[in-house]
């Protein structure tokens, strides 16, 4: 350091291992004295403590401020990087002209202050739990007249009157860090600070991941933050000299209060009446499990089954924030982005107007409870867009569906996204919620079998026709049985016991129901799987009703799937129990083959899968059919086969040239691509 050509005089604070004799007992410090350890700063109300402290069997030491009524409780410590390796530490405070501080001072430099001129200061333990530096002659209560001040630099506990900051444009910031844990007051690996993205928040980070979010700030409080964790406080949000200042004040000087991270990463705040010793615990964050960030994923609003005042905004990952526009104009502009996902005022004081709109996934949403404050509402759109409604009793009756009304007018509905679909039926994609009409709904309502899949509700309202089914967890069959890897999961104990649920569901419709039900859209994808891989039939759109005592039917048009087809229904649009039965058998040996019907190919002929299972039970090399990838899982039963009926040659025994089409040509992978179904809008 060169040296100085000017009247300079250098405060500083330091902290060394020598031994100085000097004992002190007031709230102040004065140039040229020192404290030892076992020697302390009191403020004048007896309420804080400065000195010495160390804990556990170690043997370091810290400068630090406590509660002299309850020393366990440090609020703030000096040297936490840099502790002193032994209980001989001393706190000086020195005034002296000098050239050079690093001739004059040996041990470790805590701050320093450099102030042209002669002025005398001296050092003060105050009432707020703040130790600062004041110009002689000037007011320890005036902010004005500190040189220094503790609250500028923060430790793991935040008293009324220290103020969070953040400021990007010089990179300054001051948050909480934790303790690396109760006997360590070296910086742990939680934090407490700001997040400003447009509006305010805080937030826990344990390193660099977010657990914990308040919610924005919207002028009266936090969104996620009911107001009963408050009483008696007053947070805000301000800026000074356009810097974001988080203020945290109090209303009652009789009451004393602290917020600290612990070490664990809970931000927890106590209170405690002058008269008292004990600290109350007045809450903690994270509450309970859906305060952890993100808990229920994208869309997802986490709720612990009270009764909710509002709705905690989500995280601002990817939104527009303005704030001239009212709520109808903010509606407006959401409506005419298809990638908006909701919507919201975010302030609610002083008659304040603003937009906030959210894009992309809606993340660590929800509920928040409380009483006396007004509601926060999120407006959302496309994704929040279903209401129930019941309807009248008469279009209850008998049924026990729950009849949805659609509230959306919006152009594109995430919930039927690509990443939704489960399968492929008779009017199209089948999505966890998927189209039909409302006399399946009246079939199916009457139909109860563990091999059908349950419906539970629907919605008919103007050119909307929805069902809305059971989410079956593993999606269609053909997810499986056509899928190179995931076909291995379905060994043939397994697919036996999918073959016989199938089996049992059809025999129902067909003898056990109190209508006899013909199907006529039998296929893979139409069979869906429970979380266990049990079978269920589904999409009843082109279902027909008869009587016990009829056999057959006709229709004038041939509706269905190619390749599961019976052949007098193909060719003259005659069904029956039997069109399903031979849709069965279709089915049947796609499972146990794990090819598909219409697209094989085989080198050797260009038969259908029909076709080649019926050249191989000639050629006495039927096993050759079975999937390879079963190997020895399944027994070859002769009594049991010679039981059988014997088979007939298939109805559609018939070659295709090598290029006949392109589904000659799909390859297995595409689960839910080779099945057309030819469909028919007509009641039955």
């Amino acid at each position: 350091m060169a040296c100085c050509h000017f009247t300079t005089f250098l405060y500083t604070i330091f902290l060394a291992v020598i031994f100085l004799e000097f004992s002190i007992g007031t709230d102040t410090l004065f140039p040229n004295q020192t404290i030892v350890h076992g020697q302390t700063l009191i403020s004048q109300s007896q309420m804080f403590e400065v000195g010495f402290f160390s804990r556990g069997a170690s043997a370091n030491s810290f400068l630090g401020i406590w509660y002299r009524n309850t020393p366990d409780v440090v609020c703030w410590v000096a040297n936490r990087n840099d502790p002193i390796r032994s209980r001989r530490g001393i706190f000086s405070y020195r005034q002296e002209r000098v050239t050079s501080y690093k001739q004059c001072w040996k041990g470790y430099l805590v701050s320093e202050f450099i102030r042209p001129g002669g002025f005398e200061s001296n050092f003060a333990a105050l009432d707020t739990g703040n130790l600062v530096v004041v110009d002689e002659g000037g007011e320890s209560s005036s902010q004005e007249s500190y040189i220094w001040q503790s609250f500028d630099y923060p430790s793991d506990t935040r008293l009324p009157g220290i103020h969070l900051v953040d400021d990007p444009d010089t990179g300054q910031e001051k948050y909480l860090t934790a303790w690396r844990n109760p006997d360590d007051p070296s910086p742990g690996n939680f934090t407490y600070r700001i997040e400003n993205q447009g509006l305010a928040e805080l937030v826990i980070f344990q390193g660099t991941t977010k657990k914990y979010r308040s919610g924005q700030w919207n002028g009266l409080g936090f969104t996620g933050v009911p107001p009963s964790l408050s009483p008696g406080f007053n947070s805000d949000f301000k800026f000074k000299n356009d810097v974001l200042v988080s203020m945290f004040e109090i209303y009652n000087y009789s009451i004393f209060a602290r917020l600290t991270i612990e070490p664990s990463g809970f931000v927890q705040r106590y209170s405690m009446n002058e008269k008292k010793d004990t600290w109350n615990l007045v809450f903690t964050l994270p509450r309970d499990p859906c305060d952890n960030y993100g808990q229920c994923g994208p869309y997802g609003i986490c709720s612990t089954d009270k009764t909710p005042i509002w709705v905690k905004f989500p995280d601002m990952l990817k939104f527009w924030l303005n704030t001239s526009m009212n709520i109808g104009e903010c509606q407006a502009e959401c409506l005419k982005n298809c990638n908006c996902t909701a919507y919201a005022n975010p302030y609610i004081t002083d008659g304040r107007s603003g937009c906030l709109i959210w894009y992309g996934d809606l993340i660590d949403i929800r509920e928040v409870y409380g009483a006396d404050s007004k509601q926060i509402v999120i407006f959302a759109c496309r994704f929040q867009n279903w209401k129930i409604e019941e309807t009248s009793t008469k279009e209850k009756s008998g049924f026990g569906i729950t009849f949805v009304q659609i509230i959306n007018d919006c152009c594109c509905d995430k919930n039927f996204s690509s990443g939704n679909m489960i399968g492929e039926g008779g009017f199209g994609p089948v999505y966890k919620v998927f189209e039909e009409f409302k006399n399946e709904v009246i079939l199916i309502a009457k139909l109860q079998h563990r091999n059908l899949v349950r419906l539970l509700g629907c919605c008919i309202e103007r050119e909307e026709r929805l069902l809305i089914y059971e989410y079956m967890q593993n999606g269609s069959l053909d997810y499986f049985v056509f899928d190179e890897t995931r076909r291995k999961l379905l060994t043939w104990p397994k697919r036996f016991d999918i073959i016989m649920g199938i089996a049992r569901g059809l025999l129902y419709l067909h003898h056990d129901s109190r209508l006899r039900i013909i199907h006529r859209d039998l296929k893979t994808s139409n069979i869906l799987l429970d979380a266990n891989l049990n079978p269920k039939i589904s999409d009843f759109g082109l279902a027909r009703t008869s009587g016990g005592d009829q056999n057959t039917d006709r229709t004038k048009r041939v509706v269905g799937t190619y390749g599961y087809m019976a052949p007098e229904y193909a060719i003259d649009g005659k069904f029956s129990v039997k069109s399903d039965v031979f849709s069965m058998g279709v089915l049947l040996l796609e499972i146990v083959s794990g090819k598909r019907n219409r697209g094989f190919n085989y080198s050797n002929h260009h038969h259908s899968l029909l076709g080649h299972a019926w050249l191989l039970w000639q050629e006495n090399k039927d096993l050759e059919l079975i999937d390879e990838c079963l190997n020895d899982t399944f027994v070859e039963s002769q009594e049991v086969g010679a039981v059988l009926p014997q088979p007939k040659q298939p109805g559609f025994f018939m070659e295709g040239s090598c290029n006949n089409s392109a589904e000659n040509h799909t390859p297995d992978t595409e689960s839910n691509k080779g099945s057309i179904t030819i469909t028919e809008l007509e009641p039955r």
